[in-house]
């Protein structure tokens, strides 16, 4: 699997890649994007990787979206936060 891989990520002799530079970095980097990458290859194998790979990375990472924040009280925004008037 990995020498097939391997010659998606790789540039050919005239410069251009069959995926994207994006994707290609984070081929050649290590941690949870390559995870990703090697997750996508297994489900869906090389034809399909090479034509979707944009697409289902995209996909795979909205799954993974993480909203920060806190819900407070009209009374913190005012005396905390100093807003002076209601949204909505």
């Amino acid at each position: 699997m990995r020498q097939r891989a391997n010659r998606i990520f790789k540039a050919r002799v005239n410069g251009t890649c069959r995926v994207s530079e994006e994707i290609r970095k984070e081929w050649f980097g290590k941690g949870k994007p390559r995870r990703l990458l090697e997750e996508i290859f297994k489900q869906c194998g090389y034809d399909t990787f090479v034509e979707e790979v944009e697409i289902l990375r995209a996909e795979m990472k909205e799954t993974e979206l993480t909203i920060e924040g806190e819900f407070v009280t009209v009374q913190t925004m005012k005396d905390d936060w100093g807003w002076t008037e209601k949204l909505g």
